[in-house]
């Protein structure tokens, strides 16, 4: 840290002023007595889980996510369903995808290639 920092950062903390809280503005709780808490109704008592439990949401009882697979839309299907299925997996309308498709047209590649390639390797759904 090159000296004129140093300096400043020194100055800096010279500066800081140690607060104080008075003693009456400090809350404690009385852990002398026995506590009344009530339970839930539905309370089932403590699980016996085989294993440790990670609280971060990683145990054996955490629901595991459903898991999405790209296919051919049966239900929004115009040629082979590829573009509906597309948008199926991305939660966006098959409109958009026709679009995208037919202005990817002009430009220059094997679109029309590529869309018979997904017609033949995304299963149907």
């Amino acid at each position: 840290m090159p000296r004129s920092r140093r300096r400043t950062y020194r100055e800096g903390i010279d500066r800081i002023e140690l607060q104080t809280v008075p003693e009456e503005d400090i809350v404690t709780q009385d852990h002398s007595g026995p506590q009344n808490y009530a339970e839930p109704q539905n309370y089932a008592g403590p699980q016996d889980n085989a294993g440790p439990q990670n609280h971060a949401g990683t145990g054996p009882n955490r629901p595991q996510p459903a898991r999405r697979r790209l296919t051919r839309s049966t239900t929004d299907s115009m040629i082979g369903g590829v573009a509906g299925g597309i948008a199926e997996y991305f939660g966006i309308d098959s409109t958009w995808v026709r679009v995208a498709f037919v202005a990817s047209i002009i430009l220059p590649g094997p679109q029309v290639l590529a869309y018979l390639l997904l017609w033949l390797v995304i299963p149907k759904g």
